[in-house]
């Protein structure tokens, strides 16, 4: 259909509705933007039918190209097509909405059995468009036969498609058939009459009454509107000689007649309506309003006496504020007055409500007339609405029915003005208040962190002299953007308090009262010390520091007058220009300091600063250097293994640790070396460790088991080891160690293993171990002599570096606060109530299963398979640190599960106290944030960071610092960072974005994150330039480079080449387990309560991963 749209401003026009069958597009032009408001206006839609004449009549001047000039003039749209030869497609003539079907002179022209199969079948045809006017010069002459040969198959085959029950084949019939259901336009010789030469009466057996025939004296419209039948499905129109011929004399002569014929005949055939809609939004709401009229909707028919059912309709929200919970409920009213007022009563028609941002009307049974009817359609503003958006609502489709039930489906865009709703909360209060002494003794700044508000429109700050005072005095109010201010012209020594609000573009103000008071004192910063001094006291890289005290500062009443200074600050650099660090974290009290962990041979530069109780530093003092030097020769720290320690890992590392850097020349293959019992040499590399001041040795081979072993260091000249500074350790060192064998498993190979803990005749306990009790035969070696593992401190030995064990230690005298081992029978937690003891063999089986760490395959009669990888000293794979990694794969829920199974659940009745209890999930994915709703876990996980191990993948690493420093090839730009976690399961996704500006050329970065507990190495991705982290893309990221689990930093000095084909993960199989929270020996953490084996203090735990 061809569409008209009329917009008439304030005043409602009462336009017409046009509908059709299929599909009406009604197409609203609405110019509103959010924020603005137009009054009243409204948008009428106008829809024609389509038209298609399909002229075998073709020619210039014929009754087809008259028909369509004539309507194309007014309006239509109008598709003429040239079938002589060729017929056109059905699927075409559906498209449109009315078909014409011009044949010419009926007695004259060429009209074929081909042409009136093709009229039949689009009348008659399953799926093809009914709605047909065939039009044609003498048909009831044709009809009559009047001589014409084909006058038979005009009847037998075009006709006999009007009959509306006629079968789909083409058999013949007579016009016995014709009845009311259809309707014949005639038009004959003279003004015809009811004989049986000139009407169609003629045709009705035994002399019934015509169908309808035009006449002169009958208004078209009239005709056809009274014709209307109860049961019609399908609407024709035959037209005897509709097209007036000036040439030959027939009957109805007026060519204005005709053309009302042919143009109300579309109409009806077409069936045409209009309508329109006037928006009713008011300018502003508020929220919690209700009744608020969104617009009128105006239907109209345009034939006379036809009426149509609007049976449903949609509403759509299409302003700012799209959330469904927005608006709560969505009414329609009748306006039968056509007044825009509400019926009274005013019961609404029906009600919906916004699901996915559109309310669904249906069911309605609304009939219009050819007068026209309005609905009113009005909303409820919820009171929790979002402020500072535009509400709009838009109809998105109407359902309509004809009288005759037919489906008539109109699409359209009724669009409703924006309506603001109104902001009447306050912004939130600003958080991270402080003040800094500005130094001159009467002023002060005050800063706070920004608020995030997107109507926010700056700050006000406040001042008063108690923090409990009433804040009546403005310091001042800055723009939005700014967050700090300076506070001038105060009383040095005087207490001042401040607080800040924030204010929005509605003038809505913080709550001055919740804001908490922030205290600044302004002082003077305190004279700068004289008489620094650097002295070496030439035992190696150490250097001490002096100089004068400073005197005479002001008294402090706040500190009982006594004089304001808190110390000094020293400041050191590698060069006289700096840049100079601070070496002491806080005030150094002393008028001397002794820095060490120099470089011996390095000239330092110090300068030196007095600094007051409240932060107030003097000016630097000038420079003045030293160089450490060294006369004092190296001395040995530790070695590792110990002296006589066995049962040592077989993939051992051999280290010496040294108090001194050692000159890196003197340490080469001979200088450590390692023999066995036949005093044969084990091949091996030697190698210095500068960070960690340690020779090394790594053997090229896994060490036999049980096997001893002697280490050699040539300490003396002229080949022994020396310091930086040329001093020999001046002595030889030699100690024995022995190998590590599992005595665990291998026993029908190394039958010498049952020896380790079972005597067959001086046993002390049951099954002839040799212990009284199971803990105590498990800590023969378990204590850490026998074995690198002390589950009673809860520590394993990293070569000779202690290291907290990852299942932590059970011994409340070595500092556990809770432990897993018990010889008191206990109820279990979240289990049975029947009370057990615990120790070692309750959870592992001392000949060896093929679960993790020996854990037992049955617990507590229940099947468990637990599997795990580790990685460190004592493993195939090592770890960069040294340290043990665990990766839990699969099953420790279960295992643990099987004592504590009420933990499974997360709402489950406690088997022991008989109380509901709501637990924490596990096995769920790491999601970061708190469960909403019944504790449903949402994802996905990318953005959540917690140094906990986890089962699966580890979490991603929270960067958390970085530095700027010269000698790269990094230009000025914004780099940004992610670094993800891998274990042996697989990588994370990322857990925190750093991003640093860069703004000089020849630069590296370095970058730092928190250490993860599972993770063995970490990737490190980059993107360059600006960047949203709140909103980032993480396909923009690219791998730079994997780094080992220690130290958890990183250089980018730009010469590594990103892989742009590797990204960061964005999903991850990483999950809660028991062990996440809880460490399954015991624990050193403290809190208020019973600490559960938690590995962090009181809520730790929660806090790790939750970041509230």
């Amino acid at each position: 259909m061809r569409k008209t749209v009329t917009k008439t401003g304030k005043k409602l026009n009462y336009r017409k509705f046009g509908k059709r069958i299929g599909l009406l597009a009604l197409v609203i032009v609405t110019a509103v933007a959010a924020f603005f408001y137009f009054n009243s206006s409204t948008v009428a839609v106008t829809s024609k039918p389509t038209v298609y004449i399909v002229d075998i009549d073709y020619g210039t001047g014929s009754s087809g190209d008259e028909m369509a000039k004539y309507l194309t003039a007014q309006g239509y749209s109008v598709t003429r097509v040239d079938a002589r030869s060729t017929l056109p497609s059905h699927a075409t003539a559906n498209t449109y909405d009315v078909i014409i079907f011009s044949s010419g002179n009926l007695v004259n022209s060429s009209i074929t059995e081909a042409d009136m199969i093709w009229a039949y079948d689009q009348l008659n045809g399953v799926g093809n468009n009914h709605r047909v006017i065939l039009e044609g010069d003498d048909f009831v002459d044709a009809i009559n036969s009047n001589g014409w040969a084909t006058a038979t198959e005009l009847q037998n085959n075009l006709l006999h498609a009007a009959f509306i029950n006629t079968s789909t084949t083409r058999a013949p019939s007579t016009l016995t058939y014709l009845n009311n259901n259809h309707y014949i336009v005639t038009g004959n010789t003279s003004n015809p009459s009811y004989s049986s030469s000139n009407n169609i009466r003629a045709f009705t057996p035994s002399g019934g009454t015509a169908i309808y025939r035009y006449d002169s004296t009958t208004a078209p419209y009239t005709v056809l509107s009274a014709w209307e039948g109860a049961n019609r499905n399908t609407r024709l129109v035959v037209m005897d000689f509709l097209w007036y011929d000036s040439s030959v004399s027939r009957g109805i002569t007026t060519q204005a007649w005709r053309q009302n014929l042919l143009k109300n005949s579309v109409d009806w055939v077409g069936e045409f309506m209009e309508a329109s809609f006037t928006s009713m939004a008011p300018a502003n709401v508020n929220p919690g309003t209700t009744g608020v009229q969104m617009g009128r909707l105006f239907l109209q028919n345009n034939i006379s006496g036809e009426n149509t059912t609007l049976t449903g309709f949609s509403v759509q929200q299409t302003g700012t504020a799209t959330n469904d919970s927005n608006i709560t409920t969505v009414k329609i009213y009748a306006d039968a007055n056509n007044d825009g007022t509400i019926d009274n009563p005013s019961t609404p028609l029906a009600t919906a409500n916004f699901s996915g941002g559109t309310a669904t009307f249906s069911g309605l049974n609304f009939t219009v007339d050819s007068t026209g009817k309005s609905i009113i359609i009005t909303y409820d503003v919820a009171a929790g609405a979002e402020q500072t958006k535009s509400l709009r609502l838009k109809v998105l489709t109407n359902t309509f029915k004809n009288q005759e039930g037919s489906l008539i489906k109109t699409i359209g865009t009724f669009e409703s003005n924006a309506t603001l709703i109104n902001d009447i909360t306050p912004p939130s209060v600003p958080q991270g208040v402080y003040t800094t002494n500005l130094g001159t003794g009467t002023g002060l700044k005050i800063s706070w962190s920004p608020n995030t508000e997107p109507d926010l429109s700056g700050y006000k700050i406040y001042r008063d002299t108690s923090p409990t005072g009433s804040f009546n005095t403005l310091v001042g109010s800055v723009p939005a953007g700014t967050t700090n201010i300076t506070d001038s012209g105060l009383t040095e020594f005087t207490r001042y308090y401040y607080k800040v609000t924030a204010y929005d573009t509605s003038s809505n103000e913080s709550d001055k009262a919740s804001s908490t008071a922030v205290v600044g004192i302004p002082n003077r910063p305190p004279a700068t010390p004289a008489g620094l001094n650097v002295t070496d006291p030439a035992v190696g890289r150490t250097l001490t520091v002096s100089w004068n005290a400073v005197t005479g500062e002001p008294l402090d009443p706040f500190n009982g007058n006594t004089p304001d200074l808190a110390g000094y600050n020293l400041y050191v650099a590698g060069d006289p220009a700096g840049p100079y660090g601070k070496v002491n974290a806080t005030p150094i009290t002393a008028t001397t300091y002794t820095h060490i962990g120099l470089k011996d041979g390095n000239t330092y530069y110090y300068k030196v600063a007095a600094v007051d109780r409240y932060g107030a530093e003097s000016v630097l003092s000038a420079a003045v250097s030293g160089t450490p030097s060294d006369s004092t020769p190296p001395q040995i720290t530790s070695v590792y293994p110990a002296e006589g320690q066995d049962l040592v890992p077989r993939n051992i590392i051999v280290k010496v640790t040294f108090d001194d850097p050692l000159d890196p020349a003197s340490v080469n293959s001979a200088v450590l070396r390692i023999v066995d019992q036949n005093n044969l040499p084990v091949p091996g590399t030697v190698s210095y460790d500068a960070i960690n001041g340690q020779i090394r040795f790594t053997f090229d081979s896994v060490l036999p088991a049980a096997g001893s072993f002697k280490a050699i260091l040539d300490g003396t000249a002229p080949d022994g080891v020396k310091n930086a500074a040329g001093l020999y350790l001046g002595f030889d060192k030699e100690w024995t160690f022995g190998t590590l064998i599992n005595p665990h498993a291998n026993f029908t190979s190394n039958t010498t293993l049952c020896g380790y803990c079972h005597s067959a005749h001086s046993a002390t306990g049951v099954n002839i171990i040799r212990a009284p009790k199971i803990i105590d035969l498990c800590l023969l070696c378990h204590d850490g002599t026998g074995s690198s593992y002390d589950v009673k401190a809860g520590i394993y030995f990293n070569g000779d570096v202690p290291t907290p064990l990852l299942s932590g230690g059970y011994d409340l005298a070595m500092g556990s606060t809770s432990t897993h081992f018990t010889d008191l029978a206990n109820s279990v937690f979240g289990g049975s109530p029947d009370p057990m003891t615990v120790d070692c063999n309750n959870c592992h089986e001392p000949h060896g299963t093929s679960n993790y760490r020996n854990l037992r395959t049955t617990v507590n009669g229940r099947q468990v398979t637990v599997t795990g990888v580790v990685y460190g000293p004592a493993y195939a794979v090592k770890t960069t640190s040294g340290r043990e990694v665990a990766t839990y794969v699969y099953g420790f829920n279960d295992f643990c599960g099987a004592c504590h199974f009420d933990y499974l659940v997360y709402n489950s009745e406690n088997t022991a106290d008989q109380v509901i209890n709501w637990r924490h999930r596990v096995g769920v994915g790491m999601t970061g944030g708190s469960p909403g709703g019944d504790f449903v876990v949402s994802y996905p996980a990318p953005g959540l960071y917690t140094t906990l191990p986890t089962e699966g993948a580890p979490t991603g690493a929270n960067l958390t610092n970085y530095e700027i420093v010269d000698g790269g090839s990094l230009g000025p730009a914004t780099y940004n960072y992610i670094v993800t976690a891998r274990n042996a399961v697989g990588e994370s996704v990322y857990g925190s974005i750093l991003q640093v500006t860069n703004g000089a050329a020849g630069q590296k970065i370095k970058i730092f994150w928190e250490p993860i507990t599972n993770a063995y190495k970490y990737r490190i991705y980059r993107y360059v330039g600006p960047l949203d982290v709140k909103k980032a893309d993480v396909s923009k990221f690219n791998f730079l480079a994997e780094v080992g689990d220690a130290p958890t930093s990183f250089v980018d000095d730009g010469s590594y080449t990103p892989d742009v084909a590797v990204h960061p993960p964005t999903t991850s199989n990483a999950k809660i387990n028991c062990l996440t929270c809880h460490y399954s020996h015991g624990t050193t953490a403290v809190a208020d309560g019973p600490t559960r084996l938690r590995r962090l203090d009181y809520n730790g735990v929660c806090e790790d991963c939750h970041k509230k």
